[in-house]
């Protein structure tokens, strides 16, 4: 039976207490110090009075029937009555299965305030022996997230909220890094709920991260060992210099102050001090905290091997390693510690004290200054070494380690070595982030490569080598090309040629060499004049939409020819504008956001602007998760688990291909043991039957893949498949279509790369790389700053001079006030075809270099009519937001060999 009652206990008689009788039985009356009057029962002895407790306690049967004695915390009989009311029903729930013992559980905590459960997570990470440093960082980010986004309690937790914070410190220029740091923190927080029962789940472990690579705040470099020689020579002497330099007078600069022997002497040892702290920290790759954290009982010097005992507790990763000490640094640190002895002794016979046989064991080895970033600050510039080079890389005292990494690489250290010396987890952070290109000798690595002459002296050396002609030699020695399995429909000519001739073609297309076989060398060189010169015509506003060059044909037979792309250079807007002749000279694409020059051969992580393989592999891992969620239950009781057998995956509509790296990464996600063969390309043009993949691996991997590989090629190509019926439509014109914004919430940089893929271009990826002032933004701006004039102005004060400005207009006021303040680009919105070729007359007369850009109501019937105003750019949100799937189908064969 469930009930509430007040619990009791025992203490000692109070003093002076009087006992009394009462309805026959012997109680205790006193007054306590607030001069309140007390009335108690007696034990049976009558040495101590029986009290009750102030609050309530409940006594009911758990969801597992056991008796349970809760305090209810209330001093209320009726609240008492509630809470017990609460927990018995959550115990019947859990009886009768409608609730589990996890939320049951779970249930208590949420009505905790969140500081008692931050203050436990903080108990926690002391029980894991983190540093304070990092308890007390967690501590103030868990708080200042909670006070910011009101997490009140863990029910209060959400990712939303999160989110915009994140995004909101993005805009207020908060580093990438740190905004990882308040993130980490309370997703960590999370993970440690889940695992102590006080959540089900992590609401905030998709919260993404920040791209630190694409934000770093401080990029440090390596100092040459020129640098080194003259910071060292410095350090030591510049502490002596200072003090004997004549600060005011005639003589203001000379080294001619007096300075005692005692002070000598002092800043003497403090100059060895602090260059022998520089040496060791770029000679062992120590952190500052960890060289501070040394002592001389650490130090194993007279081994074969001189080496350093570091403490995991003072090292960052906190597992304890040996540092290996070179032979010239034991000597300077022998040196350095027989002097320490010697100080110390001297000391010790001015105090009249025993004189020491050995440095005490917990002796620090230096005395690591707190201000150390600011000695070494002075020390450079007394050394005549920039704080910061001309492309803003910076030296401070963890950059000594950089310079650690540095140079074991430039002295031809393998890279699994060097990442064991640096002791880091991962090899990339050893060789991408430790280590300084800018030193590596790249132009004398390219003397290992064979010496290729280009005339007939390597014919007459194999000649005399082997008595025969080297031709012939070359073709006993060709392997023998073989008939491709496949036979071309009998509509189409046969191709004799095999797949490995078929590549060689691409790759000599994608170098120039398809060209320069079909034309003379006049035209070779005038080519290469005409390009030169265009080269020099380019504006410094180039498209930040920069794309691949000539997605060429398949090498399979049974594969659609795909459609030939050029790109024909614009004189007019300085940019690259589409065109199909193939009479038309290629232009080398300068290297801009990630793209190749060339674009065929591809590699299978070569993707549009800020698309990368963590990107891929995110969407990849995502789509997997969703759909196969804790596995695929029909395919195990269906299909036997041995089975191996291959798949094509094949158009059953004609279009535009996008989305190959994706479908790769699922493929790889789902099962590592399928093979992938990618026989067509991004952006090349499928016809029905067109096969794009063969796949090869597990049956029951194939067919948990297939949905969502098929779902980002349907989907990806539909979108490039649109837009390369809307560049059609456009063609002859000097417009340029555009995508929008208006994209699949989590898909916009896979959605507008393959709007690149089918041929057009991408507008600004987001509200933080370009501005767009719109007639919202007026509205709402400050009254000096409400027209379109100042709003520009405004913009073009608080901005880096990369950033473009567009302004958009709906009418011909508008539009005579933009071309007058000269913003980058103007957005024409909903505007007629009439109002559209007055706005380009007006533009040609007032200011030519403004780019122009038609908005609203474009559709495949009137964008043709659009170009033909003059506009040199068309937005069209229906390119991600309705574009149809292209029908892709993947068919399974049950035999390995595909028959």
């Amino acid at each position: 039976m469930a009930t509430v009652y007040k619990r009791t206990h025992t203490n000692p008689l109070p003093a002076r207490a009087e006992i009394v009788t009462r309805k026959g039985k012997r109680v205790a009356q006193w007054t306590d110090g607030k001069g309140k009057r007390h009335t108690a029962p007696l034990t049976a002895d009558g040495t101590k009075v029986i009290l009750k407790a102030g609050t309530y306690t409940a006594k009911y049967r758990d969801g597992n029937n056991f008796l349970v004695t809760r305090p209810t915390g209330c001093r209320d009989e009726q609240a008492a009555r509630t809470k017990l009311t609460e927990w018995t029903k959550r115990a019947e729930q859990v009886r009768s299965g409608v609730l589990s013992a996890a939320e049951d559980r779970i249930a208590d905590h949420q009505i905790v305030p969140i500081r008692q459960h931050f203050d436990a997570y903080i108990d926690y990470l002391k029980t894991k022996e983190a540093t304070r440093l990092h308890r007390e960082n967690v501590k103030r980010y868990l708080i200042l997230l909670a006070d910011e986004c009101a997490f009140k309690k863990l029910s209060d937790l959400d990712r939303e909220v999160l989110e915009h914070w994140l995004l909101a410190r993005s805009e207020e220029a908060m580093s990438a890094r740190s905004r990882n740091g308040y993130r980490g923190a309370l997703v960590a927080f999370c993970h440690w709920c889940v695992s102590t029962s006080r959540m089900l789940h992590n609401p905030l472990e998709r919260v993404p991260k920040a791209n630190e690579n694409i934000d770093r705040r401080r990029v440090r470099r390596s100092l040459t060992e020129p640098e080194l020689e003259r910071l060292l020579a410095v350090a030591r002497t510049r502490p002596l210099q200072e003090a004997q330099t004549i600060r005011r007078g005639e003589r203001k600069g000379q080294l001619d102050a007096n300075v005692k022997p005692k002070t000598r002497d002092r800043l003497e040892r403090l100059g060895h001090e602090r260059a022998l702290i520089y040496k060791t920290l770029v000679l062992t790759g120590l952190r500052k905290g960890e060289l501070a954290s040394l002592t001389v009982d650490q130090l194993v010097l007279d081994a074969p091997r001189a080496y350093v005992i570091l403490h995991a507790r003072d090292e960052k990763n906190q597992k304890g390693s040996y540092i290996f000490i070179r032979d010239d640094l034991v000597q300077d640190l022998t040196l350095w510690l027989t002097k320490k002895l010697e100080y110390l002794r001297k000391e010790s016979r001015a105090s009249g004290e025993s004189l020491p046989a050995r440095l005490p064991p917990a002796t620090p080895l230096f005395y690591v200054p707190t201000g150390l970033v600011r000695i070494l600050n002075r020390d450079m510039k007394a050394a005549g070494i920039p704080k910061i080079d001309g492309q803003g890389r910076t030296v401070d005292v963890h950059a000594m380690r950089t310079t650690f990494g540095t140079h074991l690489s430039k002295g031809g250290v393998t890279p699994r070595v060097a990442q064991s010396a640096m002791r880091h987890s991962c090899i990339d952070l050893t060789m991408n982030v430790y280590t300084d290109p800018q030193q590596l000798d790249v132009h004398g690595a390219l003397n290992v490569l064979p010496a290729l002459p280009l005339d007939n002296r390597a014919e007459e050396k194999a000649k005399q080598q082997t008595g025969t002609d080297a031709t012939d030699s070359v073709a006993e020695l060709a392997p023998p090309r073989s008939t491709p399995k496949s036979t071309p429909p009998p509509d189409k000519p046969s191709d004799s040629r095999t797949n490995t001739d078929k590549v060689q073609e691409r790759d000599d297309i994608a170098n120039g060499a398809h060209q320069s076989a079909t034309k003379p060398n006049g035209d070779k060189d005038e080519e290469r004049k005409t390009n030169t010169d265009k080269k020099e015509e380019w504006s410094e506003r180039l498209d930040l939409n920069q794309r691949p060059l000539d997605p060429q044909s398949s090498a399979l037979p049974n594969c659609a020819t795909p459609r030939r792309v050029r790109w024909r250079y614009s004189s007019r807007e300085h940019r690259y504008a589409q065109a199909r002749r193939p009479d038309q000279k290629q232009v080398p694409i300068p290297h801009r956001m990630g793209y190749s020059k060339c674009f065929p051969p591809v590699k299978e992580d070569l993707m549009g602007p800020t698309l990368d393989t963590r990107y891929i592999q995110q969407l990849a891992a995502q789509a997997v998760e969703e759909d196969l969620g804790s596995g695929d239950i029909t395919s195990a009781s269906v299909v036997p688990e041995d089975l191996v057998c291959t798949a094509q995956i094949v158009a059953k509509q004609p279009g535009v291909l996008a989305g190959i790296a994706f479908a790769r990464a699922v493929c790889a996600k789902v099962d590592r043991r399928i093979r992938f063969n990618a026989l067509a390309q991004d952006s090349f043009s499928i016809d029905v039957g067109s096969e794009i993949v063969r796949l090869e691996g597990p049956a029951r991997s194939l067919l948990a893949a297939e949905r969502p590989a098929l779902n980002f090629l349907q989907h990806l190509s539909g979108i490039a498949t649109l837009t390369a019926r809307y560049v059609e439509r456009v063609y002859g014109s000097p417009a340029k279509i555009m995508d929008t914004r208006k994209t699949t919430p989590g898909l916009r940089l896979a959605q507008k790369y393959a709007v690149a893929a089918g041929g057009g271009y991408n507008h600004r990826l987001g509200l933080h790389d370009m501005v767009l002032i719109k007639d919202n933004h007026l509205a709402l701006a400050r009254p000096d700053e409400a027209s379109i004039n100042q709003a520009i102005s405004a913009a073009r004060d608080g901005l880096k001079k990369d950033i473009q400005i567009q302004v958009e207009v709906s009418d011909m006021d508008q539009l005579k006030d933009a071309l007058d303040a000269g913003p980058d680009l103007i957005l024409l919105d909903n505007m007629t075809a009439s109002m559209m070729k007055e706005a380009v007359q007006m533009r040609d007369t007032r200011a030519p270099d403004i780019l122009l850009e038609a908005s609203g109501n474009v559709s495949l019937k009137t964008v043709g009519g659009i170009a033909e105003t003059g506009v040199d750019r068309i937005s069209v949100g229906a390119l991600t937001h309705s574009a149809p799937a292209l029908d892709i189908a993947l068919y399974i064969n049950a035999d390995a060999d595909g028959s």
